[in-house]
């Protein structure tokens, strides 16, 4: 569960530099809740080479009747420096298939990518420490019935190991 606080939103899109978006006064307050189901996690190696695997039923998220998904997504990506072009990109994406918006720390310098996999599209979000080196690189796709994340520091383990799963 997330609450929106509207000052804090702002001040997050000034630090990233990115003040031509707006936000409504009408977000303040406003709940946005996940529904998740069970999910099953598992950690392969130790914290500094290792991967976790995640698998899930597909996440719902509650939301105030009208609230616009998009432009939400998009002004939170713009708050971790997303380019504006790549967060309305990302957020259309995430209207149709929110769950994995989950992924992104709300702090984090963030990259992300598109890719093809046998099954369907899936999202690489890379997030970089205070140095610019990757922390972690969290591959994330989703079919009809199931969503899996592949966790790591390193993007070639994660793509790897994200394509071997069904």
């Amino acid at each position: 569960r997330q609450t929106i606080h509207v000052a804090s939103l702002v001040s997050a899109l000034q630090e990233a530099g990115a003040t031509d978006v707006q936000v409504p006064a009408s977000w303040e307050g406003v709940t946005i809740q996940a529904e998740v189901g069970p999910a099953v996690v598992a950690t392969y190696g130790s914290d500094t080479d290792g991967v976790q695997i995640a698998q899930a039923k597909p996440f719902s998220l509650l939301l105030p009747s009208g609230f616009p998904l998009q432009q939400f997504a998009e002004t939170a990506l713009r708050s971790i420096r997303v380019s504006q072009q790549e967060a309305a990109r990302l957020a259309s994406r995430l209207a149709s298939q929110p769950a994995w918006f989950l992924a992104v720390p709300s702090s984090a310098l963030v990259s992300t990518q598109e890719f093809s996999m046998p099954r369907g599209a899936g999202t690489l979000i890379e997030t970089f420490n205070e140095q610019r080196a990757v922390d972690q690189a969290t591959v994330i796709y989703s079919t009809p019935d199931r969503i899996y994340t592949v966790t790591s520091k390193s993007r070639s383990l994660s793509l790897q190991v994200a394509g071997a799963l069904p």
